[in-house]
């Protein structure tokens, strides 16, 4: 589990890390949908390796025991992981995305 997050995590850092010329733009918009668009990411890993790790390990789907067998079974978990992810960032982005871009834009100003 905790790898998972920090997976996630990971993917939010890259990502703001590739953007950060835009992300120190002028504009509180672009600072503010950068932070929404890195967070929207993060969930998405999170959510898509999650229904990965329980649906391997035969939580969500049980299945027959060869490893093999239930990686293709796993597939649809993972997407609609990954789509409950991306709608859990979506959300968390648009409550935490405004204070980063304010943050953002004192360090502009500052």
């Amino acid at each position: 589990m905790l790898a998972v997050v920090n997976a996630g995590l990971a993917t939010s850092e890259v990502v703001l890390r590739w953007l950060k010329p835009a992300a120190l733009a002028d504009k509180f918009s672009h600072q503010y949908g950068i932070s929404v668009f890195t967070i929207y990411l993060g969930g998405a890993t999170m959510g898509s390796l999650l229904a990965a790790a329980l649906t391997i390990d035969r939580v969500v789907v049980p299945g027959p025991h060869e490893l093999l067998v239930r990686i293709p079974v796993s597939l649809i978990p993972v997407f609609v992981g990954a789509a409950l992810g991306l709608g859990l960032g979506l959300a968390e982005g648009l409550l935490l995305a405004p204070p980063a871009a304010i943050q953002w834009s004192f360090r502009i100003r500052g």
